[in-house]
Parts: structure tokens; C-alpha cells; sequence
């Protein structure tokens, strides 16, 4: 059990020291690169919402129109029929 902790804390450091040798930048630079990132997926993320957001209003409005209409052609019909029954 001791022999498989010191191979593993072995490989831990090891691992770390190789991670160290080959990062591509420094840590400022790191940071900077993941916020400038970060930014830019943002504003990305909201421009798609809104855009999103629109289409999902238009929908909306469209199935409003589409009800009303629909209701509007229900009285219509419904007035019809008791115009026809009125006359017999």
C-alpha cells in the first residue's frame, strides 16, 4: 500500500513538473487569453439569446393573430347558425 501512495505522489509531481515545462504562456497571459475568451463567448451567448428571444416573440405573435382569427371565424359561424335557425 505505501509502495502504490509513493508511485502515485511520484507521478503527481512529475506530472506537474512536465506541466510546467511545456505551458504555452505565462499565467498572466493564460488569464488574459480565458477572460478575453470568456468575453467573447458572452457576447455570443447574448446575441444569440436576443436573436433567439425575437424569433420566440414572432412565434408568439403569430399564434396570437392565428387564435383570434380563429375565434373571430367561431362568432362568425355562430352568429350564421343562429341566424338560420331564427328563420325556420
Amino acid at each position: 500500500m505505501m509502495k502504490m501512495a509513493v508511485s502515485f505522489l511520484f507521478g503527481v509531481v512529475t506530472g506537474a513538473v512536465v506541466a510546467l515545462l511545456y505551458a504555452p504562456s505565462s499565467g498572466e497571459e493564460l488569464r488574459g487569453q480565458i477572460q478575453t475568451t470568456a468575453q467573447a463567448d458572452m457576447q455570443r451567448m447574448r446575441e444569440e439569446w436576443n436573436r433567439n428571444l425575437a424569433q420566440m416573440q414572432a412565434q408568439i405573435n403569430k399564434l396570437n393573430a392565428d387564435a383570434t382569427a380563429y375565434m373571430e371565424q367561431m362568432r362568425s359561424s355562430e352568429g350564421e347558425g343562429a341566424t338560420a335557425v331564427n328563420d325556420k
